[in-house]
Parts: C-alpha cells; structure tokens; sequence
C-alpha cells in the first residue's frame, strides 16, 4: 500500500492521506495531541511535535498536565489581579491621606497667620495702655 493512502480504522476504506475524515463512513483520520493540539495522523502511536504517546495513559497525562497548567495560570492570573487591585487601592487610600495632610497643613497656616494678627493687636493694644498710663501719670506729677 502507498503512502498516499490511509486505511480508515472503523470501516477499512482507503482514503487519501491529506483527508482529516474518512471519504465513506466520516470516521476523523486525524488525532489532535491533547497537550500541544498539533494534528497528527490517525495511525501516529505518539505526537511529532512533542512525543506525547497517544495510548490511554498518555491520553490521561496529557489532559492533567492541561489542567494543572489552566490551574496554574488561573492562580497566576488570579495573583495578579488581586494584585493591581490592591496596588490600586493602595494608590487611592496614599491620595486620600495626601489630601487630607494638605488641607491640615492649610487649616495650621491659617491658624499660625490669625494668632500673629492677634499678637499684633494685643502689641499695639498694650502699646496705647502704655503710652494713656504714662500720660495720666505724667499729667498728675505737673498736676502738683
């Protein structure tokens, strides 16, 4: 027999070895490896591409080592997101807190600004009390 030709497994029709189904009974005359999804042909005993066997056990092997790694990745995946959320929220709560510093930095400034006036005043205040004491008792020493 040719190579060009491949023998269907459920009904034994020959079948053009490019064909992915069988011409007669529709039987699929390829097999996709389970851990690299490469085509392989039907009658392959492993894949070209990675050597995974294509028997029961590989089969059972291949579809865990699939999982384990989707398990994998979700997690990572997972990881990652919970990640940039708390980065995220980290970020947001650090401006909160900036913004609340400035504006008690402003509400201090204030404060310092009003408590000089007042200072200012009490100066000029004590200043005028001075100066009418030391005029009414100037005024009482001539007064004499």
């Amino acid at each position: 027999m040719s190579e060009d030709i491949l023998l269907c497994p459920a009904c034994g029709a020959e079948n053009d070895a490019l064909r992915q189904a069988c011409v007669k009974c529709g039987q699929s005359l390829i097999v996709v490896c389970p851990r690299c999804n490469t085509v392989n042909a039907i009658t392959a005993e492993q894949c070209f591409a990675c050597g995974q066997p294509f028997d029961t056990l590989g089969q059972i092997m291949a579809r865990h080592e699939v999982r384990f790694t989707d398990r994998f990745t979700r997690q990572a995946t997972t990881a990652i997101e919970i990640t940039a959320a708390q980065k995220e929220s980290d970020r947001a709560r650090s401006q909160q807190l900036w913004a609340q510093e400035q504006q008690r930095q402003d509400r201090l400034a204030n404060q310092l600004l009003r408590r000089k006036a007042q200072e200012r005043q009490l100066l000029v205040i004590t200043a005028i009390a001075v100066l009418v004491v030391l005029a009414i008792v100037l005024l009482i020493a001539f007064a004499r």
